[in-house]
This record gives structure tokens, C-alpha cells and sequence, in this order.
């Protein structure tokens, strides 16, 4: 038979054991992995930490104090502070896919629209072409008739040249550009025509030299206007690929505005830093791509901050941010002299700074790339 001693000393071991691992503990710590720890913390800090503490009371409540009750109830709520965070996290991707959608949609439609303009053009081409050879059946069956007449050769070669003048000025667009002069050309072209199918050879000859005349002024009028339509689409075309390109940058947003293209970082810093962290090393990367492509354009980069905080604190800030991403392109090799800093603080505001996702997305680097002149 056992002592009395004995079974007080069971007794006293037994109340010293911890209590069984709370299953609330264990459920928060299978959501908290480290790939996700570092994601919630740099999206959601404010959940973060809120998690964090609660785990922390939870594990205190357990590994101090033997309270199981509440132990269990900061690990319920550490956890459902973490599936928020999550929650948020993942709307946070859902919106920066549907943003990445719209953009591809609205490249996608401007280039259906150019699609069609071209198909357009090459239809009036087509059009041009067929007036052009069913003038020339014209002229070779004018010349049969004529070929007796003395002076036939001379005002056949005259509609030839008028004819080649015409058909430059209709490539220059002069039928918009300078209607006036354009269609006197087609007149006196058409008038040239009548004439040498008549057998009125000086007439015609006549009538070609001031179809000549006319389209040589038209197409002097023209030129300059069309080359400017030509160099606006080239322009159009290339601000649209930069756009495309800068959107194509991980983490990175870009888009067109009067003074150029806007290609906006976010998270490239810690909060309060101004040093670049490591992990944006291909956005960065790929911004230098981007300025070595595009050597004949001048950057500005900005940077910009929510409202917490003073005004002059936010503005040193945001002009030290802004000056690290500039110093990093002229590093990376981009030329010094064209690339400038600007701190904008938070003068700028994209979004309700009275929001956090608001805040966040007003603190950005902006960088321009300036449209040519």
C-alpha cells in the first residue's frame, strides 16, 4: 500500500504539468508561414501588429500564467485578425489584376482603332491605284488616236507629268490639307483629258501644265501638314509601346498624360526610408531598360507621400526618395543631364487620404518620361 506522502507528491507533479497546447494556438500558428508574415507585414502593419500582439498574449496567457481560457481567446482573435489581413492582401491582387485588365483592354482597343484607320488607308490607296491605271488606259488609248497628230507626244508626256505631281499630292493627303489647290489640279486634269481625247492637243498640253502647277502647289501645302500627321501617329505609337512597357514592370502601374508618360512605383521603400530595398531589383531594372530605349527623352522622377505627418518632413522625404531612384538610373548608366529629382510631399494626393488603402496608394515614386516637343 502507497504512502500518503507519496500520493500528495503525484498529486503536487501533476498540478506543476502545463496544460495541454490550446488547438486556437496551433491554428494561428499554421497560418502564420513566413511567406506570409513578410507579405501581411509590408501590406497590412497595422493588422500585423495587432496579430502579433494578440499571439503574444495568447502564448503569455498559456506559457506564464496556465490560463487555457485565455490563451484560446487572443489566439481566436490573433488568427481572425489574420485572415483579415489575408483577405485584404488578396483584394489588394484582385484589384491590381482588374487594374492590369483594363489597361490591356484599352491598348487592345486603340489598337483595333489604328487597325482600322490603316485598313482604311490602304482602302483609299487601293481606290487611288485603280483611278491612276484607269487613267492610264485613258491615256495609252488617247495616244493610239493621236499618235498622227504632230504634237500629240508633247502633251501626252505634259499629262504624264501632271499626272505624277497628282498622284504625289494625293499621297500627301492634299485632298484635306490643301483642298483649294488640289482640286483645281483634278479640274484642270480632268479638263487636260477631255481635251487630248478630243484631239485638242494644244488645249491639253495647256490644261496639264495647269494641272501640274496646281498639284505642285498642293502638294507644297500639304507636305508639311502630312509629315506632321505622320510624325504625331509615330509619336502616338511610341508613347503608347512606353506605356505598354511600363506597365509591363512588376509591381508597377503606368499611363499618358499631357506631359508624358507616367510610370508610378509603390513600396520601393521601408517606411520613413529612403534607401531602395533589394526586393524591387527587376522593377528597377527594368525602369533602366526603359530609360536606355528611350535615350532622346528627359525623366522626372517624383516622389510623392500621404498626409500623416508634417508637411516639411513629408517633402524632404519624398525629395530623398526621389532622389535615390534617380541616382540609381545614372548609376545603372542613364546620362545625369537627363534625368531630374523632384519631392513633391504630399501636394499630390491620388487617392482619400482619410483611407489607409488611400494613403498607400499616394505613397508612390512617379517617374516621367517628358513627351518631345
Amino acid at each position: 500500500m502507497k504512502s500518503p506522502l507519496w500520493a500528495a507528491l503525484a498529486l503536487a507533479a501533476l498540478a506543476c504539468s502545463p496544460p495541454p497546447r490550446p488547438a486556437e494556438l496551433k491554428t494561428f500558428e499554421a497560418l502564420r508561414t513566413e511567406a506570409a508574415a513578410s507579405r501581411i507585414e509590408t501590406r497590412q502593419p497595422e493588422l500585423f501588429g495587432e496579430a502579433q500582439a494578440q499571439y503574444r498574449a495568447a502564448l503569455a496567457a498559456y506559457e506564464d500564467d496556465r490560463d487555457v481560457d485565455a490563451s484560446r481567446h487572443h489566439a481566436t482573435l490573433a488568427a481572425l485578425t489574420w485572415e483579415t489581413a489575408l483577405a485584404r492582401s488578396q483584394q489588394m491582387d484582385h484589384q491590381d489584376a482588374l487594374t492590369a485588365a483594363r489597361h490591356r483592354m484599352a491598348v487592345s482597343q486603340e489598337a483595333l482603332g489604328e487597325a482600322l484607320r490603316r485598313a482604311t488607308v490602304a482602302q483609299d490607296a487601293i481606290g487611288q491605284q485603280e483611278r491612276l491605271i484607269a487613267m492610264q488606259g485613258r491615256l495609252v488609248e488617247m495616244e493610239r488616236k493621236a499618235r498622227r497628230q504632230h504634237n500629240a507626244s508633247k502633251a501626252k508626256a505634259q499629262i504624264d507629268a501632271a499626272a505624277v505631281e497628282l498622284k504625289a499630292a494625293e499621297g500627301l493627303a492634299a485632298a484635306r490639307h490643301a483642298p483649294e489647290a488640289f482640286a483645281q489640279a483634278q479640274a484642270a486634269m480632268s479638263q487636260a483629258m477631255d481635251a487630248f481625247e478630243g484631239g485638242n492637243y494644244p488645249e491639253a498640253d495647256a490644261f496639264a501644265q495647269e494641272a501640274w502647277r496646281a498639284a505642285q502647289t498642293a502638294a507644297g501645302v500639304a507636305r508639311p501638314k502630312h509629315e506632321a500627321e505622320v510624325a504625331t501617329r509615330k509619336l502616338a505609337a511610341r508613347l503608347a509601346a512606353l506605356v505598354e512597357a511600363g506597365a509591363a514592370l512588376p509591381g508597377a502601374e503606368a499611363h499618358l498624360e499631357a506631359r508624358g508618360v507616367v510610370v508610378r512605383l509603390r513600396a520601393l521603400f521601408g517606411a520613413g526610408e529612403d534607401a531602395l530595398t533589394p526586393e524591387h531589383a527587376a522593377s528597377l531594372a527594368g525602369l533602366v531598360t526603359l530609360a536606355t530605349d528611350n535615350a532622346d527623352l528627359r525623366i522626372v522622377v517624383e516622389g510623392h507621400t500621404d498626409n500623416r505627418g508634417q508637411a516639411k518632413a513629408n517633402l524632404a522625404l519624398s525629395e530623398a526618395r526621389a532622389k535615390a531612384v534617380a541616382a540609381h538610373l545614372v548609376a545603372a548608366g542613364v546620362a545625369a543631364d537627363r534625368v531630374a529629382a523632384l519631392g513633391r510631399g504630399d501636394e499630390a494626393p491620388i487617392a482619400d487620404n482619410a483611407k489607409r488603402d488611400g494613403r498607400a496608394l499616394n505613397r508612390r515614386v512617379e517617374v516621367v518620361f517628358i513627351r518631345p516637343q
